[in-house]
C-alpha cells in the first residue's frame, strides 16, 4: 500500500532512527530520540491527514515495585 510508505517517509524526514509497519499492520511507527522530534512528526503527520497519531512512552522501573516509575520519550506510533 503506498500510504504506509508515506507514513514511514513521513516519519523519516521529520527524524525517526527507524519506521516500520507493525507485523500484523495496519499500524506505522516510527523510533526518535528526543520528545521534541517526536512532537514534530506527530503534529506533521496530523496535519497532512495522514492518520490518528500519538506519542508513546517506555516506563522504567527503579527500586521497589512500590514507587513510581520514571518515564521516557520513546517513539510516535500511527493507527
Amino acid at each position: 500500500f503506498p500510504i504506509i510508505e508515506t507514513i514511514k517517509r513521513q516519519l523519516l524526514d521529520a527524524g525517526a532512527a527507524g519506521a516500520l509497519m507493525t507485523g500484523s499492520g495496519p499500524s506505522v511507527f516510527g523510533l526518535f530520540d528526543s520528545p521534541s522530534k517526536a512532537s514534530l512528526a506527530q503534529q506533521a503527520v496530523i496535519s497532512r491527514e495522514l492518520g490518528d497519531a500519538f506519542i508513546a512512552t517506555e516506563w522504567e522501573r527503579e527500586g521497589t515495585s512500590n514507587e513510581l516509575p520514571r518515564r521516557k520519550q520513546r517513539g510516535i506510533f500511527l493507527g
